[in-house]
Formats: structure tokens, sequence, C-alpha cells
């Protein structure tokens, strides 16, 4: 009996660390991924949207999408690791495009619903109202 209980005990306190690792394991890389992307607003002068979406069943599609106070990219990110030590690619092809028609020029359709939040974040930031819903998070720099 104490010998069942004690096994039941351990068998929780055991999933209890592998939650806590996997929760500390995510606060480490999206503090990365913040301290990211202050790198990358440093030098810039204009807006910055973020957006993100859903790929597959556990991948996400993260994009930063830089732009100057008239509203053209000037860089465009994602995050390409799937590892712990996350980083930012440049997505070819959007740099001196107008943001209102970055939808246009996307990589992939796979990364829309991240545009959709980024571009929403950077015309709110503009003051150009866009009737949108979602989770975004926009800043001038």
């Amino acid at each position: 009996m104490v010998q069942s209980l004690v096994q039941g005990i351990g068998v929780v306190v055991f999933f209890l660390i592998i939650w806590g690792l996997g929760t500390y394991m995510q606060y480490r890389y999206w503090n990365r991924v913040r301290k990211l992307i202050h790198e990358l607003a440093k030098d810039h002068v204009g807006y910055l949207g973020t957006g993100m979406c859903q790929i597959k069943f556990s991948r996400k599609a993260f994009v930063v999408i830089l732009t100057d106070e008239s509203g053209v990219i000037t860089k465009a990110y994602e995050i390409k690791t799937l590892s712990l030590r996350p980083s930012f690619v440049e997505m070819p092809g959007l740099s001196g495009i107008m943001v209102e028609y970055a939808y246009e020029h996307m990589p992939s359709l796979k990364y829309h619903g991240a545009f959709e939040q980024a571009i929403s974040a950077i015309q709110r930031s503009r003051g150009i109202g866009i009737a949108n819903s979602g989770v975004d998070e926009a800043q001038s720099v």
C-alpha cells in the first residue's frame, strides 16, 4: 500500500518536473525572441509589426516586418529554426514594397495570418485603421 502510494507520487512528481522544464524552456525561447526583435529594431526608424500563425500542428510562423515612416517595407524577417536558439532570417522579395501590397509578395500563403497581424499592427501605428482582430504587437521605433 505504502509502496504504491510512493510510486504514484513519484509519477506525479516526474510529470511536474517535465512540465516545469517545458515551461522554463518556452520562457527562455520567447525571451530570446524578444531580445532579437529589439536588436532588429535598434537602429531602425519607422514602424515594426509582428505576427504569428500556426502552420502545422506544432509549428508556428513568426514574422517581423519593419517599415519606414511612409509605409515602405525596409526589412521582413521570419524565425526559421525549430531549435532552442531562435534566429531570424530575412524574407526575400519584400524590401521596397508598400506595406499594403505585401500580401501579393508573400513567400508562401501559409504566412497569411502572420502577415495580416504584422501589417495590421503597422497600419494602426501609422493611424490607418484596418478592421482586424488578433493578437499583435506594434511600436514606432
